[in-house]
């Protein structure tokens, strides 16, 4: 396995990045699926393969059917020149198809009826689904005490292995193959390099062209799944043809929603993160979101994550109108998803041991020092922070703000009284557990429920900005709705 990720790992990169043979590495691909088995074995003796893929797949290309018409003659001469496919059999059946792509290169490429980007698109898509099953595997629960990476030597290690081709080309590309291969997993990839290196990557969505190309697509994909909806609902007769959309109408709205989440309260969000995205097109985002969401929660859609509600609420006070303050619920207007968000509020704060559960800073990767907002991603020294030597949880950018965080009179919930509550926690609860096996857990252990309202209250108030006394949160908005948003659920909706 290693020799052979080797060199196709030479012929992914420049200046042999497109001679790759698409049947090898289709082979490749197939023969390595990412399990929680093979995955470290993947990142530790197969890096560079991993980096070279990401740099092909986010190679500065055309997306137009010419380029990939262009791309996929390329790779079909690739097969019949490698000398471990150019076998008889295989030159037979290849040779008459390149004969009509080389015919259909010299004509008009878009209106040609013999246009054939099959090997190329098939091939793209083999290499999406397998970054999207190796990124998913690197939960930060592994990697919370390092810069970048879970440990020296593992893909990635560095940003530049994540990011092969530079952030900026990296992200523009993803838009813009997201745009023309709507619904799919690019979503996705798009997703992880969020939840990785969110500084990076943020940065380089919020950019004009990046930021209207996403907003674009989901526009698009809502309103496909609306049109979905409405020509199901018609006589077979009346029906009109589907828009093709790259992906199933349904599935592509759950890898759009995914992603929107992943902006707006992702790994280490901050409260400005949404409306800096949106500038003015949240009415518009907001106006084809809604009657999708609705429908989806009418039918209790079980990969509709409850984080969307909190979602759609953000959303809404993007919205010019009248202020929110006066809204009743008695009000047969009222938001149906700001009620549901109430409901799953109630439901989990009803017991102080579920909704601690969602609080543990399992994944903290901002330094934990009062006013202090530096991220261990942007650390200068290129070293981890320095953690807690007691509870393990909390992470500090220098000593100066450890001795603050500790047990100084402006801080709002000193470290000296958390620390010994954390580290409780850490002995009979795993970053993995789910809800009810970690309430099971904290039964057996006999947790205070006091010390699980302290470490509630601390993070909610981390969450908002409020870590010193007398000092108001950075953003209004999440001091009165942090209550919603989940700390620990980032991953938590699937996709099918």
């Amino acid at each position: 396995m290693e020799r052979e990720a080797k060199r196709l790992a030479r012929t992914l990169r420049p200046p042999l990045r497109w001679t790759v043979c698409p049947r090898c590495l289709t082979a490749f691909l197939n023969i390595t699926p990412v399990t929680v088995e093979n995955a470290p074995i993947l990142r530790a003796k197969c890096g560079a393969f991993c980096s070279a893929l990401m740099g092909w797949v986010t190679d500065q290309r055309s997306t137009s059917i010419s380029s990939r018409l262009a791309l996929s003659t390329q790779l079909m001469q690739n097969s019949l020149n490698c000398p471990r496919c150019a076998d008889p059999p295989l030159d037979t059946r290849c040779a008459p198809r390149l004969a009509i792509l080389q015919k259909a290169i010299q004509d008009d490429y878009d209106k040609s009826s013999s246009n054939d980007t099959t090997f190329f698109d098939e091939l793209l898509s083999f290499s999406i689904s397998f970054l999207v099953d190796l990124l998913a595997g690197l939960d930060s629960y592994s990697s919370r005490g390092k810069t970048f990476g879970s440990r020296r030597g593992l893909w990635p290690a560095t940003p530049d292995e994540l990011f092969p081709n530079g952030p900026a080309q990296t992200i523009s590309t993803l838009c813009a193959w997201y745009n023309q291969r709507r619904g799919t997993e690019i979503a996705s990839v798009l997703y992880y390099l969020l939840h990785l290196h969110r500084p990076l990557t943020l940065k380089n969505l919020n950019l004009e062209r990046n930021r209207r190309l996403l907003l674009d697509t989901f526009n698009e994909v809502y309103q496909a799944y609306t049109i979905h909806l409405d020509a199901a609902s018609r006589p077979s007769d009346e029906r009109t043809a589907r828009p093709i959309i790259g992906a199933n109408p349904k599935t592509g709205v759950h890898f759009t929603n995914r992603l929107l989440i992943a902006i707006s309260v992702g790994q280490d969000y901050d409260w400005g993160d949404l409306p800096a995205f949106m500038t003015d097109r949240a009415p518009e985002l907001y106006r084809h979101m809604f009657p999708v969401i609705q429908h989806l929660d009418s039918i209790s859609d079980p990969n509709l994550p409850h984080r969307i509600h909190s979602l759609m609420w953000r959303l809404y006070l993007l919205l010019p109108g009248p202020s929110t303050a006066d809204l009743d619920e008695a009000d047969p207007d009222y938001p149906f998803f700001l009620k549901r968000s109430n409901e799953w509020v109630d439901e989990i704060q009803a017991d102080p041991f579920r909704d601690l559960h969602r609080w543990i800073p399992w994944d903290l990767r901002n330094c934990s020092g009062p006013g202090c907002r530096a991220s261990v991603l942007e650390s200068a020294t290129g070293r981890p922070f320095a953690r807690c030597a007691r509870c393990k949880m909390v992470q500090y950018c220098s000593r100066e703000c450890q001795r603050r965080d500790w047990n100084s009179d402006d801080v709002v919930h000193p470290h000296k009284a958390l620390c010994p509550a954390l580290q409780e926690v850490v002995v009979f609860s795993q970053p993995w557990m789910s809800v009810d096996d970690f309430v099971s857990a904290r039964r057996d252990h006999c947790f205070p429920v006091e010390r699980a309202k302290m470490i509630s209250n601390w993070q909610q108030d981390a969450r908002a900005g409020i870590t010193l006394r007398g000092k108001p949160p950075a953003h209004h908005e999440a001091a009165v709705h942090v209550e919603e948003e989940s700390a620990t659920d980032c991953d938590s909706s699937a996709v099918s």
